[in-house]
C-alpha cells in the first residue's frame, strides 16, 4: 500500500508541476503576443533595421513562424484592442483555444461568451461548437482550469453523463 501511495504523491507532484508549466507557457504566450501585434502594428521591426515584419520574426533568435506570429497578434487584436479584455483575463486561457472562437467574435458573439467557452470548454466541445467537429465519444468533457490555483478541474463520471 505504501509503493501505491508513494506513486499517487508523485502523480499529484508532477500534475502540480505540469498545470504551473503550462499556466506559465499561457502567460508567456499572450505577453508574447502582445509584444508581437506592437512590433508589427507600429511597424516597429523597421526600428530594428528590418524592412517586413515577417523578416525580423525569422531573425534566429525570434524564429517564429509566420503564421503563429500573426495567428498570435490577431488574438491580442481582437480581444485586447477591439474588445477591452483586459491582458491579464487571457493568462489562463490556451491561445489555440481562443484562436478556434475568433471567427465567431468577429462575426458578433459576445466576446464573454467566447471567453467562457474558451475557459470552461474541451477542445474537442470547442471545436465541435465553433468548426462543427463533433468530439470522439470516449473523451472526458468539461475539463476546466481554476483560474486561482490552475488546478484542472475534473468532472467525475456520474457529472460528465
Amino acid at each position: 500500500m505504501a509503493e501505491i501511495a508513494d506513486k499517487a504523491e508523485r502523480a499529484y507532484e508532477l500534475e502540480r508541476e505540469v498545470v504551473t508549466g503550462s499556466l506559465s507557457a499561457r502567460r508567456a504566450w499572450i505577453q508574447m503576443a502582445a509584444a508581437l501585434h506592437a512590433i508589427q502594428s507600429e511597424r516597429l521591426y523597421e526600428l530594428l533595421g528590418y524592412e517586413q515584419f515577417t523578416e525580423w520574426i525569422a531573425t534566429p533568435e525570434i524564429s517564429i513562424g509566420r503564421s503563429q506570429a500573426y495567428y498570435l497578434a490577431s488574438i491580442y487584436q481582437t480581444f485586447v484592442v477591439e474588445n477591452g479584455v483586459p491582458l491579464d483575463d487571457l493568462n489562463y486561457i490556451d491561445p489555440s483555444k481562443l484562436a478556434d472562437t475568433l471567427p465567431a467574435v468577429r462575426g458578433g458573439l459576445p466576446v464573454g461568451e467566447a471567453l467562457a467557452d474558451a475557459t470552461e470548454l474541451s477542445r474537442s466541445d470547442l471545436r465541435a461548437k465553433y468548426r462543427g467537429v463533433e468530439p470522439k465519444p470516449d473523451e472526458p468533457q468539461g475539463v476546466s482550469v481554476c483560474p486561482e490555483c490552475g488546478q484542472a478541474i475534473r468532472p467525475t463520471k456520474e457529472s460528465s453523463r
